[in-house]
């Protein structure tokens, strides 16, 4: 009865959990901690692909995705979890989104003259098809990570641990395995801080606003922090699987777009929270153990 009334009260409200909480149930974490340790996991996926950028196609470490055709119809490409890796647990960081980070629109006060700022429009790569809005504002434009990700499909070489931005929507029937989470580089430190805006979320070079007054374009301060997204893994995922990412597209959608997209069921994110809340101890037990493994690097059999 307690748990019909949660979902009533959910849906009356049209309440959704926040990209932390459902971190947080997955890893038996607070929110807080759940964000803490979602960064340091895409931090070594970030070092990782720093060592694979560097040595190209002589990287010893495998990641525990790949790049390849989609299982849906008329797809083209989608990333798959490795058929010769081990399986990838719940609450496990799958892949990094790369794209360019487009920062919120800075709290700028009109001046005494009353002229406000414009905030321009850029335009997104790819009709938009790859941008990705985040909690807290902002948003990743991941269109031209994603045409290099198929170039390299294209020659046979390795795509890193930067393809989350290839995932597919799940078809009808199917529900997505990953969430995505967003990781604000600043909390891993300065050299992370770098090493991302560098390799995998460089900032944006349009305008950040436009002064309303005097028309003078002022960009985003080379100070700012980069932020970006991590897809971790809802459940557990198996070797071979295909990752499959909620697009929670809304509005008016075009006939070319409602021929292939079945909206996930409302309540898929409470979902996730409630099952992972009443995960057993002696699974909880396994789950440490084997992030235990993981961060000591005993993660991936590649």
């Amino acid at each position: 009865m307690r748990a019909w009334l949660k979902s009533a009260a959910r849906s009356a409200l049209g309440i959704t959990p926040t990209c932390n909480e459902i971190a947080g149930a997955l890893l038996k974490l607070s929110p807080r901690e759940a964000k803490a340790s979602v960064t340091r996991a895409a931090t070594a996926l970030l070092r990782a692909e720093i060592s694979r950028v560097s040595a190209g196609a002589s990287a010893d470490r495998r990641p525990p995705t790949e790049v390849r055709a989609s299982s849906i119809p008329n797809a083209g490409l989608g990333i798959h979890a490795r058929f010769d890796a081990r399986a990838m647990r719940r609450g496990d960081v799958v892949a990094l989104y790369a794209g360019v980070f487009h920062p919120p629109a800075p709290p700028v006060d009109a001046g005494c003259d009353d002229a406000g700022v414009i905030i321009p429009q850029p335009a997104a790569g790819e009709d938009g098809r790859y941008l990705l809005n985040l909690e807290g504002g902002g948003y990743v434009d991941g269109a031209t990570h994603a045409r290099t990700l198929r170039e390299l499909h294209d020659r046979g070489v390795c795509a890193g641990w930067a393809t989350a931005a290839l995932a597919n929507h799940p078809p009808a029937g199917t529900m997505p395995n990953v969430e995505a989470v967003r990781v604000d580089w600043e909390d891993a430190g300065e050299e992370t801080r770098r090493a991302a805006r560098a390799i995998v979320n460089p900032m944006t070079a349009t305008p950040w606003y436009v002064d309303g007054g005097t028309g003078i374009e002022v960009g985003v301060p080379p100070s700012y922090p980069t932020s970006g997204v991590a897809f971790i893994a809802t459940r557990d995922i198996d070797p071979g699987e295909e990752i499959f990412f909620n697009y929670r597209l809304g509005g008016t959608l075009k006939p070319s777009i409602t021929a292939w997209y079945t909206p996930v069921p409302w309540g898929t994110s409470w979902a996730i929270v409630d099952d992972a809340e009443e995960t057993s101890d002696e699974e909880q037990r396994r789950e440490r153990e084997w992030r235990e493994r993981r961060d000591r690097g005993d993660w991936d059999s590649g």
